[in-house]
């Protein structure tokens, strides 16, 4: 079919030439591996491909007579613009494997074993014993029996996280059922204002009539009141202001269970929960490759999509409390420091990749609650992603 495509050649368009052309030959030579009867030939078979003319791929099948026999020995080559590329020579005894003429892989395989070089190093090899035919080596052998036991315990370790997943999932049913219920659609009508603590929380001028959360630190930040209040890990600085956090009055705080299989050390102390108004729930930071948050639409059930920021979370309660107006201060995803002016030397804050969350949970609060505005004040790094104001109208307006 590609022989029948013709382009031309001249600029008058009168003659013509194939794009495509499958040259074959078959012909008898002398074989030089043959010393003694000069008489015995070699069965060549070469097929050739060219495009435009040029050779661009060659497949040429030897046929020789040996001494136990006639046997073959293939060869494949790749040229670009005459340019040997690939190629590719086999018999029944190796296989040679060449990129622009350097030999990358060569094996072997002969009556007393079997070997294989890259880039002529040797990286496997085996070895017929002759007393009780076992097998020395640089590389384990792949037999039937060590695949089949391999995939048998790749099964088995899939089954053992599986079951464990589930008994998570289970877990986050049955916490999650004790911890958000009462809270569905409480702030129906009401501004919830989500206090972060970047450096723009010292420009915040403080929402009359709001329900406010805040989040880690923000418990050092005394010009309001917290009605709630979320932290999910033990880190950096976080066991040095916990015990503020957990003796906080007329506040209910929700403590989070996150990356509890990869960090451990993050868990918060179960003795942080034993006290009224204080509750667990578990973000969805899985042990899993190329594990992706999503946001929880049924809290009830459903672990908080994490993300990164302990901000997210907040927001996916903010939303199940169903207010009229979310407001976001000092969410200025930086490592520049805090409002207080501390820097945290170890905080591994990726802010594209926050602020790539940012933008999937405006998507997502736009799906379930359009009638919920989310309003960053002061935005540095969320600049652009949701409508901004400097916060000093807010009063006024509502």
């Amino acid at each position: 079919m590609l022989s029948s495509i013709k382009i031309a050649t001249d600029s008058s368009h009168v003659a013509y030439k194939p794009l495509f052309k499958d040259f074959i030959l078959t012909k008898g030579i002398n074989n030089p591996n043959i010393k003694n009867n000069n008489s015995d030939k070699n069965i060549v078979s070469k097929r050739i491909y060219y495009v435009f003319n040029i050779p661009v791929l060659k497949y040429q099948n030897e046929q020789y007579k040996a001494k136990d026999g006639w046997e073959s020995q293939n060869k494949i080559r790749m040229n670009i613009f005459g340019v040997p590329i690939l190629k590719k020579i086999s018999s029944s005894w190796f296989n040679r494997y060449y990129f622009c003429g350097i030999r990358l892989v060569n094996s072997k395989i002969t009556p007393s074993g079997y070997s294989l070089h890259v880039l002529g190093m040797p990286v496997y090899k085996k070895k017929a014993y002759e007393k009780n035919d076992k097998f020395s080596m640089s590389m384990p052998i792949l037999t039937k029996g060590t695949v089949q036991r391999a995939v048998l315990q790749a099964n088995e370790i899939q089954l053992l996280k599986l079951n464990r997943l589930m008994e998570r999932k289970l877990s986050t049913f049955y916490l999650h059922q004790r911890t958000f219920p009462q809270f569905k659609g409480i702030n129906r009508g009401k501004d919830v204002v989500i206090v972060a603590t970047g450096p723009t929380l010292t420009q915040f001028k403080p929402i009359e009539n709001a329900i406010y959360i805040g989040v880690n630190r923000a418990i050092q930040y005394d010009k309001v009141h917290y009605d709630y209040y979320f932290v999910q890990d033990y880190s950096g600085a976080t066991p040095s202001y916990i015990e503020a956090i957990y003796k906080y009055e007329n506040c209910i705080k929700f403590l989070g269970l996150t990356s509890e299989d990869t960090q451990k050390s993050k868990t918060i102390p179960e003795k942080y929960v034993e006290k009224k108004d204080i509750y667990r729930y578990r973000t969805d930071w899985e042990n899993i490759t190329n594990f992706k948050t999503l946001f929880a639409y049924d809290l009830a059930t459903t672990a908080l999509g994490c993300g990164g920021t302990v901000v997210l979370p907040a927001i996916q309660f903010a939303l199940w409390t169903h207010p009229k107006r979310i407001y976001l201060v000092g969410c200025d995803t930086t490592t520049a420091g805090y409002f207080d002016n501390k820097i945290d030397k170890s905080n591994t804050l990726s802010t594209e990749v926050i602020k790539n969350r940012y933008k999937e949970i405006k998507e997502f609060a736009h799906q379930y609650y359009p009638d919920v505005e989310i309003i960053s004040i002061n935005p540095i790094g969320l600049k652009g992603i949701f409508p901004e104001t400097k916060g000093e109208d807010i009063n006024e307006l509502n």
